[in-house]
């Protein structure tokens, strides 16, 4: 399974993990390096899952992914949190 397709299938897990990691947070103040380490964290888990069944490749596969995930998870935020 190429990584962009795991991205775009993934992208709705981690829409729901940034809201899971909000509300894991809340009342935290300046915890957003640790809601991101949350939401890497579980995407990572989902990551190995799906690239064992189909590639067996899970660490060269994050590897590829947890750059662009990492956008998207600071993506996902401000477009979420816009008025935090």
């Amino acid at each position: 399974m190429g990584w962009l397709k795991i991205l775009t299938s993934i992208a709705p897990f981690v829409v729901q993990m940034v809201g899971v990691a909000e509300k894991a947070f809340d009342g935290e103040p300046h915890a957003g390096s640790e809601k991101k380490e949350f939401v890497m964290n579980a995407t990572e888990s989902v990551v190995g899952a799906v690239t064992s069944v189909s590639t067996g490749g899970q660490a060269e596969t994050w590897q590829a992914l947890s750059g662009p995930i990492g956008y998207f998870v600071d993506a996902a935020c401000s477009f979420l949190f816009q008025n935090e």
